[in-house]
């Protein structure tokens, strides 16, 4: 009930992310993943772990896929950019993915993989033609959008020692920082916000 609807202008305008396109996209996902969703035994979900480091983690969801008894490490992630390459591509050697990866190869013994699960939420105030996309050339009437895609990322060994490693060293270089009491400078800030 306090949820803002629409939400304020600060939000960037994104319309499409609305109290009633909400519901109805749980709806819609539900329909989109029937199918593949009836093979995963859900094991937890968001529940805080302890890695063997002594790291807190919240993975969103683990499942055992009953097919091959696989375990796999799931994460959702909601945007207002196309599904698509560009927006997968980022996640290929995600810190997140070969940490959460390589955390449920520790638990388990396995993981056959993280999926990246995604949700396009849009707007369009009036009929619209897309002239790029999935949509392209195709005229969309005005109204609330959801679109659905998951990719599963699998990273190798390799990856997940590096990861490990990077860890270790961001680590150490804190630590010594603390201790010295003199900071490093961070030049790999995010300045997009």
């Amino acid at each position: 009930s306090t949820y803002p609807d629409p939400l304020p202008s600060w939000h960037g305008g994104v319309t499409g992310k609305s109290f009633d396109n909400g519901l109805a996209s749980l709806a819609a996902y539900r329909n989109r993943w029937e199918q593949d969703d009836q093979y995963h035994e859900v094991l937890f979900v968001e529940e805080r772990q302890q890695t063997d480091e002594g790291h807190t983690l919240k993975l969103d969801l683990v499942t055992r896929d009953i097919r091959d008894g696989q375990i796999y490490g799931w994460d959702n992630k909601a945007s207002v950019s196309y599904l698509n390459n560009d927006f997968w591509q980022r996640f290929d050697t995600d810190s997140q993915v070969r940490f959460y990866t390589d955390h449920i190869k520790k638990q388990y013994g396995q993981c056959g993989g993280f999926y990246s699960n995604a949700a396009r939420f849009y707007h369009y105030s009036k009929a619209y033609t897309p002239r790029t996309g999935p949509d392209k050339g195709i005229q969309k009437p005005a109204g609330d959008y959801v679109d659905f895609a998951r990719m599963l990322f699998n990273p190798n060994e390799d990856g997940l020692q590096l990861e490990r490693d990077n860890r270790a060293y961001w680590i150490g270089r804190i630590e010594h920082d603390r201790q010295t009491g003199l900071w490093g400078y961070n030049d790999q800030a995010c300045r997009q916000y």
